[in-house]
């Protein structure tokens, strides 16, 4: 939890709620996928079911993940929201955030923050050095891309989706035949002890740079 901040200005919370909300979410996720598995050992789903389920919650995990980068880019160009990180430092002074948006659009229906890049470039252009978004480092860049990837695969199902999945996402070509698919890799084992399926692993890295983001 960040430490709060004096001094802010009035109608302002910390970004670190966000954050906070965004592990309400993965709880949520989490509570349904035991479920599902619980449904699943007592004979009431199929596989194909928990399959559904996997693919269901992870992709709503990075939609929210995605959403909370945009939520904590405009909270805090346009001051609702404060920063611990003392770097941080918007490049403009910002008073409608619908002109803002207007800007950012260009004639485009809606703004995209993955590749987690186009966050980073967008950040660039707004705040000094790109603070908070360009905190994270080369690791976390690499889980992002490999999430991505998997959102992809299990979203649009092509060949080529498929193929950069294999291709991309680490660890995949080692998996039995069976682990292989999008959902057989979410719910195949990352470790044993305390017992982990990959799903869980990445639910909790996305949690961490949540974290690191909004404090």
């Amino acid at each position: 939890m960040a430490t709060r901040r004096t001094g802010k200005k009035k109608n302002t919370r910390d970004a670190d709620l966000l954050a906070n909300e965004f592990i309400k979410r993965l709880q949520s996720l989490e509570r349904t996928r035991v479920k599902a598995e619980a449904l699943y050992v007592e004979g009431h789903f199929g596989k194909r079911d928990v399959a559904h389920v996997y693919e269901a919650i992870f992709l709503s995990l990075m939609t929210r993940f995605e959403s909370l980068l945009e939520e904590l880019f405009f909270a805090l160009l346009m001051g609702r929201m404060t920063s611990t990180n003392p770097k941080m430092r918007s490049k403009i002074s910002a008073r409608s955030e619908v002109v803002i948006r207007k800007i950012l659009l260009s004639g485009d229906d809606y703004l995209t923050w993955l590749p987690y890049r186009r966050t980073e470039d967008r950040a660039g252009y707004y705040f000094a050095s790109g603070i908070p978004f360009s905190s994270l480092d080369d690791g976390e860049r690499s889980f992002l891309r490999e999430s991505l990837f998997i959102r992809n695969a299990v979203a649009h199902k092509s060949k080529f989706a498929l193929k950069q999945f294999h291709k991309k996402v680490n660890g995949v070509s080692r998996l039995p035949p069976r682990e292989r698919t999008p959902a057989g890799f979410l719910r195949s084992e990352f470790r044993n002890a305390p017992a982990q399926c990959r799903y869980e692993n990445l639910a909790a890295k996305l949690g961490g740079i949540a974290n690191k983001l909004c404090r």
